[in-house]
């Protein structure tokens, strides 16, 4: 199982991801989160990248992204050498940036998209990796989606 960072400020994603990948630290600007007790994972709250340490990096070539307000720098994302990928709970490249979920609802989709992209330094403009689509009904709400 690869190991990763994970850049979150949702409670429920390391669950998930540590499906797939073994999961080394979590970096989060949500202070409940940083309190939260995982498994064998270190939580280090952070309100900036440059208080990573560059010990941070060591046996771990890939980081992933989900919910996270902290927008990567180029030098940043290089120092994994798989990048950062990020979840994006919309239809890139149609639904780019916040609120992605929101805007399908307001526009009336009937189905809504969740992208993983790789990160660069432009927002939600890396390389598209993988889409699904889920269908919604008019009962459906964010939660639900």
């Amino acid at each position: 199982m690869k190991n990763i960072h994970l850049f979150t400020n949702d409670k429920k994603i390391a669950k998930i991801v540590s499906n797939f990948f073994n999961i080394q630290k979590i970096f989060t600007e949500n202070k409940d989160l940083s309190n939260s007790k995982k498994k064998n994972i270190k939580i280090q709250l952070i309100n900036s990248v440059k208080k990573i340490s560059d010990k941070s990096f060591q046996n771990t070539d890939l980081a992933l992204s989900y919910g996270f307000g902290i927008i990567f720098k180029k030098k940043f994302i290089d120092k994994y050498p798989e990048g950062i990928w990020n979840i994006h709970p919309g239809d890139l490249p149609k639904y780019r940036g916040r609120h992605p979920i929101s805007w399908a609802f307001l526009n009336n989709e009937k189905k809504i998209g969740l992208s993983i992209h790789s990160i660069n330094e432009k927002i939600d403009m890396g390389i598209l990796l993988a889409k699904k689509y889920v269908s919604r009904t008019l009962q459906d709400d964010e939660k639900k989606i």
